[in-house]
């Protein structure tokens, strides 16, 4: 990725006596200090014009991580990030999750799965933009947008930094929507957060909000909500305004919610603005005037303009990118790293956290909470969320409502398919053909390359099998027979991956052993692409 040539940290003077979240009220850095990064000689199309960004709670190498996703051209593709050293860790693209294409994806969110904490943490792709209906004036525009649902994947599992990874079929939910009872029939999009906590008054977590964008009469910004959790998967659903008003008639790219509830942040192309909750509704908080003070653009001579915004998990920075010109593949965009904060709550002070949790800012002053990472709950992350008290003195009682969207059990483990090793090297006829029989009698859908597979050899060869075999596979997790093609397939436990474009193996595709974690699975008799190859 050209992802950025500089990263610029600003800590703002605010008074530490402040001991939960407020509005800023300063606008005086008192430090600025910048970092190399590395280049993006990765072999992929650069992501210079980002328009959507999240930070993860989780990290690799101790280092902080960013979800994000490319605007025009990008591809459907999700990169992750280091966040401070800017170096691509991974890509996970979407061509074999049942996504035809990204029309114009506008944002990202990070945010719970759904309202119940064992559902863990989802990434919302936002295929929101419609050019047409601002231009328009919502008299034209697309008439399906949707949300792209992806639970977060595990960057602990990451073995090959800057590789790529094909999501599942399984993994994606598409959520298809259209505006209802807004001033016009489309509208333009590219702001979007979800609710990580809910409110008194109907709202819950997992709950998506979209923030229209006109550039003309600002007067139709609406605010809509978007309850998730009422949604059946492809099922239309007409999303309603909940917020509307002078506070909002802005030009707004970007938005985010801070993972402890407390803050909105929505962002110009040239200020980002601020709502302190307090726990209302989202629609009543954004009915009222922002914070008196917001953060204006940063312009170093190589920013061009900023759709992307995104709090720090312990919610004491915020986290701005800014896009590169569309022409410009050299490009490294600048990200800023702003302090809201001059400190956090002083009851985080000697980490009260256990087990990698975040001390962030409580609702009562003087208060903390801790975000749980994957696996733990409890009011300091100390229990596994099977149970049990990691320090050998809590009840087990603990762990239900404390921790921030952690799973109650182990997750089943998952498993792969791909093509056998020794089958690409010494039957690569017999893989193409289970190639060929897949996208084609098997009903498969494939892209074009790895259909036509005839001059393909070893590692290239090797990954379209598996780009093929394990879309099939996915799709039929709870059948015996779903991985076998022919007797050239088999099981695996570690995620295949490929360095450069493509998702392919785990380093062996064209030679090593033969390895089977999951039996044989596979089509009952029959021919495999017509060479009269077993089932």
């Amino acid at each position: 990725m050209r992802f950025p040539i500089a990263l610029v940290v600003w800590a703002l003077c605010i008074s530490n006596a402040w001991a939960y979240m407020e509005c800023p009220s300063s606008d005086d850095p008192i430090y600025e200090k910048q970092y190399k990064w590395y280049p993006a000689d990765d072999g992929h199309k650069p992501f210079t014009e980002i328009s959507g960004l999240s930070i993860s709670k989780q990290t690799y190498d101790g280092e902080s991580v960013a979800w994000t996703i490319n605007d025009s051209g990008g591809g459907r593709r999700l990169g992750l990030f280091g966040l401070k050293s800017g170096r691509r860790l991974q890509t996970f693209n979407f061509y074999h999750a049942g996504i035809d294409r990204a029309h114009d994806w506008e944002s990202l969110s990070l945010g719970p799965c759904s309202a119940k904490p064992a559902d863990g943490d989802c990434l919302y792709v936002g295929d929101v933009g419609s050019n047409a209906a601002r231009e328009s004036g919502g008299k034209e525009g697309r008439d399906t947008l949707a949300v792209l649902k992806v639970p977060e994947p595990d960057v602990s599992v990451i073995d090959k930094v800057g590789g790529e990874t094909a999501l599942a079929r399984k993994a994606v939910t598409r959520l298809p929507f259209y505006y209802k009872g807004g001033p016009t029939k489309y509208a333009d999009c590219e702001a979007m957060f979800v609710d990580w906590t809910g409110d008194e008054s109907g709202g819950r977590p997992g709950d998506l909000y979209l923030v229209t964008k006109w550039g003309g009469d600002k007067k139709d910004v609406r605010v809509f909500k978007f309850p998730l959790a009422e949604q059946k998967h492809e099922e239309r659903y007409g999303v309603e305004p909940v917020a509307s008003g002078r506070q909002l008639e802005e030009m707004w790219t970007r938005a985010d919610m801070s993972m402890n509830g407390q803050m909105v942040a929505l962002g110009s192309y040239g200020a980002t603005f601020f709502w302190r909750r307090r726990g209302r509704s989202v629609g009543a908080l954004l009915s009222l005037s922002a914070c008196s003070h917001e953060y204006r653009a940063h312009n170093n001579g190589v920013t061009k303009q900023f759709e992307t915004v995104a709090f720090t998990p312990a919610a004491d920075r915020l986290i701005e990118i800014s896009e590169c010109s569309k022409d410009d593949d050299n490009c490294q965009p600048p990200v800023y790293v702003m302090g809201i904060y001059a400190s956090g709550p002083k009851s985080c002070a000697g980490d009260p956290c256990a087990n990698g949790g975040i001390c962030t800012f409580g609702e009562d002053a003087g208060s903390h909470q801790c975000l749980c990472t994957k696996h733990w709950v409890g009011s300091t992350c100390q229990t596994p969320a099977g149970g049990g008290d990691s320090s050998g003195s809590g009840s087990g009682d603990d762990g239900g409502g404390d921790g921030v969207n952690q799973p109650t059990e182990e997750p089943k483990e998952p498993t792969w398919c791909r093509a056998r090793p020794s089958a690409v090297k010494e039957h690569s006829d017999d893989v193409c053909n289970a190639i060929k029989w897949a996208c084609g009698a098997g009903g498969q859908k494939c892209d074009a390359g790895d259909a036509g597979c005839g001059e393909l050899q070893g590692d290239e060869l090797a990954r379209a099998a598996y780009r093929v075999f394990d879309a099939w596979y996915q799709d039929r997790l709870d059948e015996d027979d779903s991985c076998v093609f022919g007797g050239v397939a088999e099981i695996t436990k570690s995620q295949p991956t490929f360095p450069g474009p493509g998702a392919g193996s785990d380093g062996d595709a064209a030679g090593g052993s033969d390895t089977d974690a999951g039996g044989d699975g596979g089509q009952e008799g029959g021919d495999v692409g017509g060479d009269g190859n077993d089932g």
